[in-house]
């Protein structure tokens, strides 16, 4: 799994070792089903239509990444954080901060980060939310102000998110500040992409655990793991662990 992520050799020693790993099922009411793997408890990765996407926990310990990061304004993601994705007006596509645009390959993967209404200079987030390119880099530019940049499958505060044990949540500091990086080099589109996984689900499923809510199925369709308060279920898919190291 560590190998489809493709994370580097030093970052994988950092976040990856000597964790107990464990699976689970998350059953969405679109009937979706997508694993997520959790490192000591803490919610690592997913694997959605066979690609294993990063959470915002991987995402803000890397030292380095080939996903492209893309910017919008705080006011911004607030809007995300409440179910909508990231329109084509609200990129940041001027300047340093649009640097990764150019790369930008359909179905690849893309992660969101905010900065303050029309700073110039100053902090950032880190990367609040991860999701599916809906067009290419070439489309940007011909593509309306209605049209869809990002389609959002995880947010900072998601209920994905809300899986991490309290108490190593604050480790993560995912909601600090952090310098801009202006000098953003662009990523080669051969880059962007996550490898697709390759291995076969052949854990069985345990009994329903837990039904979460009754509400309407979600209004996204891509939108999966922002509305898992929206579950059908929530199951185990593996109750043996195993160790990395």
């Amino acid at each position: 799994m560590i190998e489809d992520l493709n994370v580097s050799n030093e970052d994988a020693g950092v976040i990856f070792k000597d964790r107990i790993v464990s699976e689970i099922k998350i059953h969405t009411s679109t009937r979706h089903d997508i694993v997520s793997y959790l490192f000591d408890g803490v919610p690592l990765a997913f694997l959605y239509e066979g690609k294993m996407i990063p959470t915002v926990f991987t995402l803000s310990l890397l030292s380095s990444s080939t996903i492209p990061l893309l910017y919008t304004y705080d006011v911004v993601m607030d809007r995300i954080f409440g179910g909508s994705d990231l329109m084509m007006p609200d990129v940041i596509r001027d300047g340093p901060l649009g640097g990764h645009v150019n790369s930008l390959q359909k179905s690849s993967i893309c992660s969101v980060a905010a900065i303050p209404e029309k700073a110039a200079h100053g902090k950032c987030s880190k990367p609040l939310a991860v999701g599916i390119c809906n067009m290419s880099a070439t489309e940007f530019g011909a593509a309306g102000d209605k049209d869809k940049a990002i389609l959002i499958l995880h947010t900072s505060r998601d209920k994905l998110t809300e899986l991490c044990p309290p108490h190593l949540l604050a480790s993560y500091k995912l909601m600090d500040k952090i310098e801009v990086n202006y000098n953003i080099e662009p990523v080669s589109p051969n880059e962007v992409l996550f490898n697709e996984a390759t291995t076969e689900d052949g854990s069985c499923t345990f009994p329903l655990i837990d039904i979460l809510c009754h509400t309407n199925p979600t209004r996204h369709k891509h939108s999966l793991l922002r509305y898992t308060n929206q579950l059908d279920c929530f199951s185990i898919l593996c109750l043996d662990c195993f160790f990395l190291s």
